[in-house]
């Protein structure tokens, strides 16, 4: 009896697993023979926490996700996975999930799809790891576009243009790799692909990834990122197949989202830099002297700041100092006694640093000497340098910072800069990828080009370990690194085409990706002529001004062109924000030590106390120092007064003596900021109605 009823259930059930599977046929045949556009609907929806799910289409995958916190329950369709993927090409999915936390969605072509649960934190961040793998022979992997529409994104990378929020960004395909910001490379110098949302969501892309990024392509609203191999690439010498691996992040709200990702994927300086160069002004000659700088001229610009009472935390001088290009070596016609002028400086307490770079043109004594003890990157195909050039020559080659012989060999040439002539610390130019030989080789392999910028950093604090004077203007995953990291040269104007208007969003750019030392560039911008950098035209007294005081409450001032190449009344408003400066100086080494401690950056966007404030996540004309000081400068020529967006809290006017309370959030319409007037505020009580 028993056996019967078992046989008549494996009856039933083959039976209905055969009209299931004569359902699929006939629903593909039919689905097959329809001309018209294919919609696809949801094969599979699938729960990755309460916060995250996949909806599994035939030729794309949607990740959702449902805000966490109480103030806003909308749900958002973050993200289309596996763009591109060949849909006849089937899916078959694995799911371990609840047991392993594991994932994998697998076609037949040989393409892989995993997802991991990443296990184990404390942090108030919940995450996935997403990485494709690739069949053999591949060039690329599927793109993943995350929509920017529903809310505004933040972070990943210096730029030339330097738009807050990134949804105001267009990016065509690029490499997500160092290159000279101003030469108006997609992507900059200063690089972490962590981007974060207002909605609560970030990614965190693993430099294992030869990665390419899109961003709001034809006003499409996505960012989009892929894995892309072969010999026009960056990724030339990747042998294997294109890796795209990163981490999706989602927290309550975009503040915690940035602490929680920071804490998990951002290293803190292990130190600060000089606390001088964080209380008094850097000056250089580079603005002022361009390559036309001698041992005189050095001498007379120290004496005028002196003569002038400005403070000095140290002089730099700029190109061209050496006579070739590579010989790290004063040259004697224009520094007949280096030691004499350099001791002359130290009477009167102002320290010098002098211009680096890794380059050596093939005329210089130091390319023959690298080039036969193979110490310079080399040709692919033979052990001859890789030559390459840049904006002082043509021929160079380029120093292989993967060799330690090579490293060690240019900190001999620093050091006996300090041991023999007194110099101080030094400004470390260049250093990006883009300034890389097309295809080459090195000693030691390298899993992305962008170690060449972070080794490159790496050497720039062994030069100066002790005074910590040092700056470097590229960085990817240096965030340890106690230093200052420079804005890529300005250009003397008002606007976002590496103007003034780029100064804040860079500098809150740069905290995000974990660099919270900022060095904004030179007051009033480079003083370039248009195509011509080694001519110096003066810029407007009223950029000049509104400029210094955009970055008098920055962790760092640095001037070029002085102030009294103007008149009277530009030189004592110069003064004043440099005394103001300085009055903020304690407050500014506290916040770098916490950066230390904690990896906070030292200027916060407004959003940091506001994280649900719609017009908080827009504003990009104004920024925190800590939390408690708003700085809202002027960016327009010809106006005396803007308007102002405070945030939640009692918030004091501290620009002048009249100290008004507003209580925020509120706009400030048409605020009086004349020539000489920096509006800035302080919380002075704080409140929120957000849970």
């Amino acid at each position: 009896m028993r056996k019967r009823q078992v046989v008549t259930t494996l009856c039933v059930v083959l039976t209905l697993c055969l009209v299931a599977g004569i359902c699929v046929i006939i629903w593909r045949k039919t689905s097959d023979d329809n001309d018209s556009p294919k919609i696809y609907e949801p094969v599979t929806q699938f729960n990755l926490s309460q916060f995250a799910s996949l909806e599994i289409h035939e030729d794309q995958i949607n990740l959702n996700f449902h805000k966490v916190s109480k103030a806003n329950t909308k749900f958002f369709t973050n993200a289309i996975l596996a763009k591109g993927i060949h849909n006849d090409s089937k899916m078959t999915l694995t799911d371990s999930w609840e047991n392993t936390g594991n994932l994998n969605f697998d076609w037949e072509d040989g393409s892989n799809l995993n997802f991991q649960k990443i296990q184990g934190s404390d942090l108030p961040i919940h995450c996935i790891q997403v990485q494709w793998n690739m069949p053999n022979g591949s060039m690329e992997t599927p793109m993943d576009c995350f929509d920017m529409k529903q809310s505004y994104w933040f972070g990943g990378f210096e730029d030339a243009f330097q738009f807050w929020p990134l949804n105001k960004e267009s990016i065509s395909s690029a490499p997500y790799v160092t290159g000279d910001g101003f030469l108006e490379h997609n992507i900059g110098d200063v690089i972490e692909a962590l981007v974060i949302s207002s909605s609560g969501v970030g990614i965190y892309v693993h430099e294992n990834s030869s990665s390419y990024l899109r961003v709001n392509e034809n006003d499409s609203g996505l960012l989009c990122l892929y894995g892309k191999i072969g010999q026009e690439t960056p990724y030339f010498n990747v042998k294997e197949e294109p890796i795209q691996s990163y981490d999706i992040c989602q927290a309550s709200d975009i503040t915690e989202l940035w602490k929680g990702m920071a804490k998990r994927y951002l290293p803190t300086p292990t130190q600060i830099p000089s606390e001088d160069i964080l209380r008094y002004p850097i000056w250089s000659t580079w603005a002022r002297y361009k390559a036309e700088v001698d041992q005189e001229k050095v001498l007379e610009f120290a004496h005028e700041i002196k003569n002038h009472s400005f403070g000095v935390s140290q002089l730099e001088l700029d190109d061209k100092w050496t006579s070739k290009y590579g010989d790290f070596e004063f040259d004697p016609e224009k520094f007949p006694d280096a030691k004499e002028m350099i001791s002359n400086l130290t009477e009167m307490s102002i320290p010098l640093t002098v211009w680096m770079h890794p380059f050596f043109n093939n005329d210089s004594s130091a390319f023959e000497e690298l080039s036969n003890d193979g110490l310079l990157i080399k040709s692919l195909t033979s052990d001859e340098p890789a030559l390459t050039h840049w904006w002082r020559g043509v021929h160079a080659g380029i120093l292989d910072l993967t060799n330690p012989s090579s490293v060690a060999w240019y900190l001999n040439k620093t050091s006996i800069l300090q041991s023999k002539f007194n110099v101080t610390s030094f400004k470390f130019d260049a250093g990006e990828t883009n300034f890389l030989p097309g295809v080459y080789k090195v000693k030691n392999p390298m899993v992305s080009p962008n170690l060449f910028s972070k080794l490159y950093a790496q050497m720039a604090f062994e030069a100066d370990k002790t005074h910590r004077r040092q700056e470097v203007r590229t960085a990817f995953k240096s965030q340890n690194l106690p230093i200052l990291v420079r804005m890529i040269d300005r250009d003397s104007n008002w606007e976002h085409d590496k103007g003034l208007k780029t100064l804040i969003p860079c500098a809150l750019t740069m905290g995000l990706m974990g660099y919270p030392f900022v060095l904004p560039d030179m007051v009033g911008g480079n003083a370039y002529s248009p195509g011509n950098i080694d001519k110096t035209v003066l810029p407007d007294p009223e950029l000049f001004i509104r400029w210094l005081q955009a970055t008098a409450l920055m962790p760092s001032i640095q001037f070029s062109i002085p102030p009294w190449f103007y008149n009277d009344t530009i030189i004592s408003i110069s003064r004043k924000y440099t005394t103001l400066h300085e009055s903020f100086a304690n407050k500014i080494i506290a916040l770098a030590k916490n950066a230390a401690r904690k990896g906070e950056p030292i200027l916060r966007p407004i959003w940091w106390l506001s994280p649900y404030d719609s017009e908080a996540l827009k504003i990009e004309s104004e920024f925190l120092l800590g939390d408690d000081v708003l700085v809202a400068p002027v960016l327009d020529k010809g106006v005396i007064s803007r308007d102002i967006y405070l945030p939640m809290g009692i918030w004091r006017y501290d620009s002048t003596a009249i100290y008004e309370e507003y209580s925020g959030p509120r706009w400030l319409k048409d605020f009086p900021a004349g020539l000489d007037i920096l509006p800035y505020f302080t919380k002075i009580h704080f409140y929120s109605n957000y849970p």
